[in-house]
């Protein structure tokens, strides 16, 4: 019996479903098949046969000859998400559906004991299985996050910082293939404990991703302050004579909306979303996350339905891991998951409520997406009417700069990679 041990230190909360079962943490059944997965990356089947002796196909997927079993230091919370619990990044406590499928939220300050056992002995290119795990296991643990909204930072766990395998994260970034490379941003909070702490960096994500996707209209209920998509201004910057969907939606089920918009929001500017009218209408803004059905609030009240042939769900490319670093100082990264081809959304049409289609792009480059946002400022992004009239943000004082729009660009200037 081959055995490897180490030890981790859990980051943020993870959402489950096990309600109160006593130990509810990360479980064996969701880890082995990631690192499964994982460790195929690393060997090549076709130029040594021997790596069969590692592993046996079951169904379809590989599953390598190792056992795994995690087991806690000390006691877990265990909190049930209700449905008016403000839960950043978080949308599955509402509707019916919630009701009979709860969430919970479960964390640990212990340390969390892991132990991989294998009877396969059989080294291939001087290492055996387990040398291998042993060798890319920080790998593993600064790419992967588990249980629900994992895209989104939940469930980040990462190897302690007393244990033997440890390797500080930046570094590790570092030897990452380049593939394989994120982009890094240092962030502190000065709450009181760590669940604060690290709700606020969630509450700032949360602001971030949405400013990333759709932008923010009426932003923190004051109409004089508006947040351009960040993606629509990377894809105008390629195709100067863009239409997104959301001006495309509002012509054909909004069209009152949408004419009290255009005047309101005189003089025409063709660089905002809003009168960006040409004649080279995408779909872009679900290249960061797709779901079937999509609430427009104020002032829309209405629902708006999408349907992909062969897709339901398409998670975000783009996967968040919060750290931990020392008490007030966490990192955050930023990950890229390129979709397989199967699962892409690219070159495939989109329906909207049953009447309206429109294409996505035929290729898209999320690196190219990230390079673009990371060099914009303020002044690209931001939009402020003061005295009827639009102004630069930089004729603002800083005083009547919204913190909001401060954590957005904090961002914005210190992401890197």
């Amino acid at each position: 019996m081959f055995k490897l041990e180490f030890t981790l230190k859990q980051h943020t909360p993870l959402i489950h479903f096990q309600g109160n079962q006593e130990g509810a943490t990360l479980r064996a059944t969701e880890v082995k098949p990631k690192l499964d997965k994982f460790i195929t990356q690393f060997i090549d089947i076709n130029s040594n046969s021997d790596y069969l002796r590692w592993y046996q196909k079951t169904h379809d997927r590989i599953s390598f000859n190792y056992k795994i079993t995690i087991k806690p230091e000390g006691p877990i919370t265990n909190k049930p998400i209700n449905p008016n619990d403000n839960v950043p990044f978080f949308f599955g406590h509402m509707g019916e559906e919630y009701l009979n499928n709860k969430k919970y939220l479960s964390f640990t300050n212990h340390k969390v004991f892991i132990t991989i056992t294998s009877l396969c002995s059989q080294k291939v290119n001087n290492e055996n299985l387990l040398e291998l795990i042993s060798s890319i296991i920080p790998q593993f643990f600064l790419l992967n996050n588990f249980g629900t909204r994992q895209s989104k930072a939940y469930g980040s766990f990462y190897l302690h910082l007393d244990d033997p395998l440890y390797v500080d994260p930046i570094q590790l970034n570092y030897e990452l293939s380049e593939e394989m490379q994120g982009y890094y941003c240092p962030i502190s909070s000065n709450k009181n404990n760590h669940e604060e702490r690290v709700k606020e960096i969630y509450e700032k994500l949360d602001l971030f991703y949405k400013a990333l996707r759709s932008g923010i209209n009426n932003c923190f209920q004051n109409p004089n302050y508006y947040i351009k998509s960040l993606l629509w201004l990377y894809y105008k910057s390629i195709e100067p004579n863009l239409k997104w969907e959301k001006r495309k939606i509002k012509e054909e089920f909004f069209k009152s909306h949408l004419a009290k918009q255009l005047i309101d929001h005189e003089p025409v500017d063709l660089n905002t979303p809003l009168f960006a009218n040409g004649p080279n209408e995408f779909a872009i803004k679900d290249l960061l996350g797709l779901s079937s059905s999509e609430a427009w609030k104020i002032p829309y009240y209405s629902t708006i339905t999408k349907l992909i042939q062969n897709v339901e769900r398409f998670s975000s490319p783009l996967q968040f891991k919060i750290l931990n670093i020392e008490h007030q100082n966490f990192i955050v990264f930023i990950f890229i998951n390129e979709p397989e081809s199967e699962n892409s959304l690219l070159s495939r049409q989109l329906t909207i409520n049953d009447l309206l289609t429109m294409n996505y792009p035929n290729n898209f480059s999320y690196n190219g997406f990230l390079n673009y946002i990371f060099r914009l400022n303020l002044e690209d992004i931001f939009m402020v009417v003061k005295d009827d009239e639009k102004i630069p943000v930089s004729q603002l004082e800083d005083r009547e700069i919204p913190p909001h729009f401060k954590s957005i660009n904090y961002f914005l200037e210190n992401f890197q990679k």
